[in-house]
């Protein structure tokens, strides 16, 4: 089926997609209709058009991700759809923390971050992981205000509009 060829395969699956400059008015017009959608009291439910009129009610979480996508496309940027799996490698989960793999094992093995053996292989629940980077982004949060505030009572600051108040408001936003 030569739609499966274009849609499918190792290559469509890693690489981002980006719109071609002769696509661009169509995403727009297909925008503005999702915008008109959206603004509809109650919303109308989308629907997929098959190619002998059938029509097919498009799930909420599809239409999430359509509006997404062509948000993005829409403004010519690419676009990369990734599978989020449940369970994840050693090192998906340091790509999704932005770490490196060894760093990573070094938690699991400290007992940071949960983990359960497949064969001798780890893995990481997602869950677990989106857990880690809340709480590994409190503690910077916290030590960023803890030094600011500290600087500023030690008077290290050149100006005095600079207080240890407007960092924190200025990281928040």
């Amino acid at each position: 089926m030569m739609l499966e060829s274009r849609v499918s395969g190792p290559v469509m699956d890693r690489e981002p997609v980006r719109p071609a400059e002769v696509e661009l008015p169509a995403i727009r017009e297909i925008a503005g209709f999702i915008t008109q959608i959206d603004l509809e009291e109650p919303a109308q439910r989308p629907a997929l058009l098959g190619p002998n009129g059938e029509q097919i009610p498009l799930p909420d979480s599809l239409y999430r991700i359509l509006r997404l996508v062509v948000q993005h496309l829409r403004r010519g940027e690419s676009v990369s759809i990734v599978h989020a799996a449940e369970e994840l490698t050693t090192q998906q989960a340091a790509d999704l923390l932005n770490i490196s793999r060894p760093y990573l094992v070094r938690l699991v093995d400290h007992g940071e971050i949960p983990h359960h053996r497949v064969g001798t292989h780890r893995r990481i629940r997602r869950e677990d992981i989106e857990q880690y980077r809340a709480q590994r982004d409190s503690r910077r949060r916290l030590s960023l205000r803890t030094m600011v505030h500290e600087a500023d009572e030690l008077g290290l600051y050149d100006t005095p509009e600079v207080a240890a108040g407007e960092c924190v408001a200025a990281e928040k936003a």
